[in-house]
């Protein structure tokens, strides 16, 4: 079961032993770009996400990316 209501997963990034994984999400009808670090579950061999991330939301993600 997932947290958010709809999610689509945009793309990974790998760095050695860590994964940042990038989301289109959708939680009580807003829609945010979930962006967080992910570790693979040692005893289930699944990947699993931290609380290490963020949730921001899409209609600002033109402005980030002028930032960046």
């Amino acid at each position: 079961m997932s947290f958010w209501d709809e999610e689509r997963e945009l793309g990974r990034v790998e760095n050695g032993n860590q994964t940042v994984v990038i989301k289109e999400v959708v939680k009580s009808g807003k829609k945010m770009v979930d962006i967080r670090k992910w570790f693979m579950d040692k005893k289930t061999d699944e990947l699993k996400p931290t609380r290490k991330g963020v949730a921001l939301p899409l209609d600002i993600m033109e402005e980030i990316k002028k930032v960046l």
